[in-house]
C-alpha cells in the first residue's frame, strides 16, 4: 500500500511543474485575466498597508488601556 501511495505522490509532484506552466501560458495569453492581476496587485497593496494600520491602532488602543 505504501508503494502505491508514494507513487501518487510522485506523480503529483511531478504534475505540478507541467500544470503550473500550462496555467502561466494561460494568463500571459488571456488580456482580461492580465489586466486583473495588473489592477488587484495595487489594490492587495493598499489593503494589506490599511490592515497593518489598523493593527497598529489597535495594539496602541490596547496599549493605552493598560497604562490607565
Amino acid at each position: 500500500m505504501n508503494n502505491l501511495v508514494d507513487v501518487i505522490v510522485s506523480l503529483a509532484v511531478a504534475a505540478i511543474p507541467i500544470i503550473g506552466a500550462y496555467a502561466l501560458n494561460y494568463i500571459k495569453s488571456n488580456k482580461n485575466v492580465t489586466t486583473l492581476l495588473a489592477v488587484l496587485e495595487p489594490l492587495a497593496k493598499a489593503d494589506a498597508l490599511a490592515q497593518a494600520q489598523a493593527d497598529l491602532k489597535t495594539a496602541q488602543a490596547k496599549v493605552t488601556e493598560l497604562s490607565k
